[in-house]
């Protein structure tokens, strides 16, 4: 969409708006900020690591070695726990902080016009319409089209894992261009690293690009819900533990019908149970499986 009818959609102009019509849509759109949601404590995300269908395998298998007496094996086993246990922990504990970095990204201040003349006001004051500036050095506040520019670069990276910087202009894309390849729209949260621009915001809070992530993140949390692969990697685990303990069972009973020791064969099928138990899967893949 060219500039000019981004300014006649969003009823602006280069001028920017006024200050009674911008606290007007404030008071519709809300403020520039996205929905604070609540951090799991600690001690959940560390419980929540013994969920895991793999994790409680090894468990009772470690506790098996120490009835039978095997404290060598009992420590490998429990060592695979506590390694696994803490790795979780620590990825999943430095993933609560994702939303609270997207808050921070637009916590700043920024220069936009109002009333015809510029000024600085607090980001989350911004509303659909503004018309801000952006220069080196600044982190984009909110969602903005365009108009002018020179020589701008934003580091987008936070929002689309390309790590060069890309480079900005104010050509018209087709609708369905895809997020990192919008040449003409500058991102809340992301950096400005080269040259200045001048744009019209038009998203602000939950209808930026981040907004939509920090949504669906919520949502998701709220309801419980599991992506495919986490619900692919649940099915596995299943399988992984019948088929396991089938073939167990079968080694056990043919070393005792051949006259092995019942309680050597026993250790040598919990030893092949450990072994086969890919215990490092859950956290190699990452996510919480809730």
């Amino acid at each position: 969409m060219p500039p000019e009818e981004v300014f006649r959609v969003l009823g602006s102009s280069p001028d920017g708006l006024s200050d009674e019509e911008a606290l007007r849509r404030l008071s519709g759109f809300g403020k520039n900020s996205l929905e604070e949601a609540p951090r799991l404590r600690k001690t959940k995300i560390f419980l929540d690591q013994f969920k895991s269908p793999l994790i409680l395998a090894l468990i009772f298998a470690g506790i098996l070695t120490a009835i039978l007496r095997e404290f060598v094996e009992m420590g490998v086993i429990f060592l695979a726990v506590f390694v696994n246990t803490f790795l979780g922990f620590w990825q999943e504990n430095k993933a609560e902080t994702v939303l609270e970095l997207l808050r921070s990204y637009i916590r700043t201040r920024v220069r936009v016009k109002r009333d015809g003349g510029d000024k600085e006001i607090d980001a989350v004051e911004l509303v659909p319409g503004d018309v801000i500036r952006i220069t080196r050095g600044d982190r984009i506040p909110a969602d903005a089209r365009i108009f002018y520019t020179n020589r701008f670069q934003a580091d987008e990276s936070v929002l689309t894992g390309e790590s060069l910087p890309e480079e900005k202009d104010s050509r018209s894309l087709p609708a369905a261009t895809a997020v990192a390849e919008r040449t003409s729209v500058v991102f809340g949260g992301t950096l400005a690293v080269e040259g200045v621009v001048d744009a019209i915001v038009t998203g602000t809070g939950s209808m930026t690009e981040f907004g939509k992530i920090s949504k669906l993140i919520r949502e998701r949390e709220r309801a419980g819900s599991r992506t495919p692969l986490q619900a692919a990697l649940s099915r596995f685990s299943l399988w992984v533990g019948i088929v396991l303990s089938f073939l167990i069972a079968v080694l056990f009973l043919v070393g005792v019908s051949s006259e092995y020791d019942p309680a050597e064969m026993f250790l040598i099928s919990v030893a092949v149970a450990v072994s086969a138990v890919p215990e490092g899967l859950p956290d190699s893949v990452g996510g919480r499986g809730k």
